[in-house]
């Protein structure tokens, strides 16, 4: 009874006196009590708001956002886009990668948005903005293109233009003896025309192909070796093919195709005959290409696939030892 006599007397033991108005220790501890159950509230309704915008943008897209992702509710504009802010060293060196000489010297993170429809969404990592927006473009909602998007649409265009003057096998060899890796990108562009949702590999990656052919949920199905030799002096041999088969026991692709502006030398033919790998020519190259041209010289509509951004044309934005994470960018 001491006990609880003497607690009372200290919780009622004023502290302040404003006039009529007695600050004791009680009162104190119950402003305290209701701050902190003001903030719980504020915190709780913040999460119950943005939760119900996670579930709502689920529902209107059918794409569910990962925890790296902020959404909030939109304010005004009407078109759907999307801004990047790449990460950058607060001292970096001319090529962008750290200064070491200096101390604390911190990567600094910018805020990425998309917005669409009545969202916004945010975060601090360029890939998975643009992953987020390529599949929002795949399931036909409709995106402005950046400037980056623009320079290869344009591309894309050039290249189809490019595909309609091709007539032969030599034609074609001469359209990309310069430049193999364009060649892998028109092997691409041709295998999309096909059905399939073809992209090239990494240029710094030599795994034993040139372009990875994927099922709609991105599983891989394909791969494609593309090689641009002369049609007058030189045929693909047996050893290119066999390495194309012995590459494909670290993917495990059931189907191998491979593609060449030249032709196959009899040993080659018959190998991949025995091992199941889909040998085109030069002259079958072009009448691929040429199936989705009509006689006006008009190709099909340039795909998604043909101008959006891939990892490989981010990597070239971020500092160099600090590279994206190693994922899709859809």
């Amino acid at each position: 009874m001491d006990t609880i006599e003497n607690m009372s007397g200290i919780f009622s033991q004023t502290l302040l006196t404003f006039g009529q108005i007695r600050i004791t220790w009680l009162s104190v501890l119950l402003f305290i009590l209701l701050f902190m159950l003001v903030v719980s509230f504020v915190f709780l309704a913040r999460s119950t708001y943005r939760t119900y915008l996670r579930n709502s943008f689920c529902r209107d897209y059918k794409i569910q956002l990962g925890k790296s992702l902020l959404i909030r509710r939109r304010k005004g504009g009407e078109s759907n886009s999307y801004q990047l802010v790449f990460p950058v060293w607060t001292y970096p060196k001319k090529d962008g990668s750290c200064d070491l000489r200096r101390k604390e010297n911190s990567i600094k993170y910018g805020k990425c948005t998309l917005s669409v429809g009545p969202y916004q969404i945010e975060c601090n990592s360029p890939i998975r903005i643009v992953w987020l927006a390529n599949t929002l473009r795949k399931h036909g909602i409709e995106i402005e293109k950046t400037t980056m998007e623009i320079a290869k649409y344009h591309e894309a265009v050039r290249l189809r233009n490019r595909r309609a003057a091709i007539q032969s096998a030599t034609s074609l060899y001469e359209q990309f003896c310069n430049d193999p890796y364009e060649f892998e990108e028109f092997c691409a562009a041709v295998f999309r025309d096909e059905g399939y949702e073809a992209a090239t590999t990494a240029r710094s990656a030599d795994g034993g192909w040139d372009v990875e052919l994927r099922q709609h949920d991105g599983s891989l199905i394909g791969i494609v070796e593309c090689k641009c030799f002369d049609p007058s002096i030189e045929k693909v041999g047996r050893p290119l093919v066999q390495k194309l088969v012995g590459a494909n026991k670290i993917c495990h692709a059931s189907q191998l195709f491979f593609a060449t502006t030249s032709d196959y030398t009899s040993a080659a033919v018959e190998y991949g005959r025995q091992v199941g790998v889909k040998l085109i020519n030069g002259e079958q190259l072009c009448r691929m290409a040429k199936r989705s041209i009509g006689q006006s010289g008009t190709s099909t509509a340039i795909s998604l696939d043909e101008w959006k951004l891939t990892r490989d044309d981010l990597i070239l934005l971020y500092p160099p030892d600090r590279p994206p994470a190693d994922i899709d960018a859809g």
